[in-house]
């Protein structure tokens, strides 16, 4: 994790600067229509924490339910470890057909698919009727799961917000789509994992960057953005956000601070500090996004 560390610069108090989001680093718009979906490649890829199916045709020793581990191996019975991670339902049958092929099997007749999708999660928070983690799975359009998460509590005109984050480059893009147009099939997108999904009112407009809020989402009961407020700390938005949810790893929050080359993120134990560890309880400054991931364990 790019700058993860124990020691987290704070401040007990912040001045609020106003910031150009030209400036920040943060795409506004137009939308590079690259990103648009026009059919394309829609291939799931798997990785840690997704459940596969394997079926070995007549050996029911290697056939079954395998959890993909955290350095992407699944434990396949006497075959051993195999690494699996980054790759799609065909190209892990392809290799493990080549294993058995290679050393057991003369033969096999093998199947491969995703029982339970784990590894890649998006963030929906706003006008939608089940704010909080969806899972993406093999049907990464943005349509789709829109509708997976129930829609917008309020219909009309209102706008689609994707933040989104490279993880190789740290930069930031701000993704506008009009839900009427995603509705009329003019702008449907492939979601990519962790992004961050604020759908607005039709009165509402554009809004979700402002440098006088922080933001928490994942596995929290009420995500959503909240108005910073001096020495607010990361517990002061995990109760503003409803506290843990049921299935939240708390002790692997991040915090992520600041855009471009100047982001960094940072570890946030959650349990610890709920448990009477204050020394964890980080000062936020405004701007600051809070991840708290699903635990699939």
């Amino acid at each position: 994790m790019a700058g993860c560390s124990s020691s987290i610069p704070v401040a007990s108090r912040v001045d609020v600067i106003e910031t150009d989001l030209e400036e920040s680093g943060i795409v506004t718009s137009p939308t590079p229509a690259a990103v648009f979906w026009k059919g394309g490649e829609n291939i799931y890829h798997i990785g840690p924490g997704d459940v596969l199916k394997i079926t070995v045709y007549g050996e029911d020793d290697i056939s079954g339910l395998f959890r993909v581990s955290q350095d992407g191996m699944i434990s396949w019975s006497w075959v051993g470890d195999v690494e699996v991670s980054g790759l799609a339902e065909t190209e892990i049958t392809e290799k493990l057909r080549g294993i058995l092929t290679g050393e057991f099997i003369r033969r096999p007749r093998i199947e491969v698919s995703v029982y339970e999708y784990h590894s890649q999660v998006v963030y929906f928070f706003g006008n939608i009727k089940a704010p909080g983690i969806t899972r993406l799975g093999e049907k990464r359009s943005l349509l789709n799961n829109l509708l997976h998460a129930g829609g917008p509590k309020v219909w009309g005109d209102g706008l689609i917000t994707i933040l989104r984050m490279d993880s190789r480059t740290g930069e930031q893009k701000k993704l506008v789509v009009r839900i009427q147009s995603l509705l009329k099939g003019e702008e449907d997108i492939l979601l990519e994992n962790e992004d961050i999904i604020t759908v607005s009112a039709p009165e509402a407009g554009e809004t979700f960057i402002s440098e006088n809020r922080v933001y928490i989402v994942g596995a929290v009961n009420a995500p959503g953005s909240f108005i910073w407020q001096d020495n607010m700390t990361v517990l002061d938005a995990l109760m503003q956000a409803g506290g843990l949810a049921e299935y939240a790893s708390g002790n692997s929050a991040r915090l992520v601070r600041g855009k471009g080359e100047t982001k960094k993120e940072y570890r946030i134990e959650f349990e610890e500090i709920l448990d009477g560890d204050r020394d964890k309880n980080v000062v936020l400054i405004p701007g600051d996004l809070i991840i708290v991931p699903e635990s699939w364990l």
